[in-house]
């Protein structure tokens, strides 16, 4: 049996490391509410997430949902300067294949 997993163990930050692992996982949920519940299940189960106090559990969770909130405005600002022949600075953020699996259909 695996030793369960501190939060302090491993900072993957934003690599994509684990894309095909979440790809496999998001196929398997069939739904984002499905995925999620799946993910904090398995921090209940796995780690010591919830050994830490609730408030500080939610701020983590709140403030890593705005960070991507705000790459994710920025690709979509990105992609409409791009769409426009305004230059781009940052590259383009893609998530079709998460769509797609998902269910998810793409807004142009």
């Amino acid at each position: 049996m695996m030793a369960k997993l501190t939060k302090f163990d491993n900072d993957l930050g934003n690599k994509e490391d684990l894309d095909q692992v979440f790809l496999y996982a998001a196929h398997q949920a069939k739904g984002i509410k499905s995925l999620l519940r799946s993910f904090f299940g398995f921090l209940h189960r796995q780690t010591d997430f919830y050994d830490a106090s609730s408030e500080a559990a939610q701020h983590m969770v709140l403030m890593t949902f705005r960070e991507f909130a705000e790459v994710h405005e920025e690709a979509k600002i990105s992609k409409t300067n791009k769409a426009k022949g305004a230059p781009v600075s940052e590259p383009e953020v893609v998530s079709s294949e998460v769509g797609h699996l998902l269910g998810l259909q793409q807004t142009s």
